[in-house]
């Protein structure tokens, strides 16, 4: 979604790192609420609270922040408002994807099917439900082979359609694609592993715990302990991860629920992600969509 509209808004003369501040500010709150989300998922966890408890208790923070960062676009937006996209570039794109594929309503049955099965079960059986059901379809309605279903999942689909526009927005790499972030994740973990059986990060956010007394105080070292880890260990699932587990005795000893320890360290963890340029979520954005990092985070107003 962010490369398509990255790619409009260049079309309507917005900066790209205007565009790609506001894409990285939707796509990271939506990873924050989503019941999908690998982050979403590990902070609870980690807290001993659950995935439902643990979304309501991010809305107090997280929608206030969406709403500001809404409500900046759209000032910001205005000065870009006479912008407009040729009508018959749309109706092109629009027609040659009609030709290439067969769209149809109950294409939407894999994503409807995740939905409604993360309500009842984990994400990572309802994502493989979809997987599943995704790839039949493709079988019976776009006439791709079970082969031509594996292949793409592995090396991703290369669109052919001679339209620059819908070539540069179906083609995607698959697992293979996603193998460098996959080692950048590996290398920052390791690292973290070392700074944490060293007991380096640990002594520091002992020394933390011991001057952050009241229930202010704890909140606000737990969520600037998220955001140094990482910063330190470009790792997004250490930052959550390590002071969840720190802090989650101090909350308890402060009477406060740990909902509110598990939503501080996915402001400081999932949201600051993208702004760091050697973390996993910064690295993988400017690469995603072309963009420095130092370039959109002024422009991600939401994190």
């Amino acid at each position: 979604m962010g490369l398509a509209l990255v790619g409009i808004g260049e079309g309507l003369g917005i900066p790209m790192s205007l565009t790609g501040g506001a894409v990285v500010s939707g796509a990271f709150f939506g990873d924050k609420m989503s019941p999908l989300s690998d982050t979403t998922n590990l902070s609870p966890a980690v807290c001993g609270t659950d995935l439902w408890s643990h979304i309501k208790g991010m809305i107090p923070t997280a929608l206030p922040s969406m709403i500001i960062a809404l409500i900046i676009y759209a000032v910001v937006g205005m000065k870009y408002s006479g912008g407009a996209m040729h009508g018959e570039t749309v109706a092109i794109i629009s027609s040659k994807l009609q030709e290439t594929f067969y769209l149809s309503w109950w294409l939407l049955i894999p994503p409807v099917i995740v939905v409604a099965a993360i309500k009842k079960y984990p994400a990572l059986p309802s994502i493989f439900a979809g997987v599943v059901v995704g790839g039949i379809i493709a079988m019976v309605s776009q006439g791709a082979s079970l082969h031509d279903v594996f292949n793409a999942m592995q090396s991703g689909y290369k669109s052919q359609t001679g339209i620059v526009a819908v070539d540069n927005l179906l083609s995607k790499g698959g697992i293979q694609s996603m193998t460098w972030t996959i080692t950048l994740m590996l290398i920052a973990l390791g690292f973290g592993g070392i700074l944490e059986k060293t007991r380096c990060l640990e002594v520091i956010l002992e020394s933390v715990m011991k001057v952050a007394k009241n229930r202010f105080g704890i909140i606000a070292a737990s969520t600037f302990a998220a955001i140094g880890t990482n910063a330190v260990t470009g790792d997004i699932y250490l930052s959550i991860a390590l002071p969840g587990r720190m802090f989650a005795p101090a909350f308890r000893g402060q009477g406060l629920s740990t909902t509110n320890l598990s939503r501080s360290i996915e402001d400081g963890g999932t949201l600051v992600s993208p702004l760091i340029p050697w973390n996993v979520g910064g690295a993988f954005v400017a690469g995603t969509l072309g963009i420095p990092t130092l370039a959109y985070a002024p422009f991600a107003f939401a994190c």
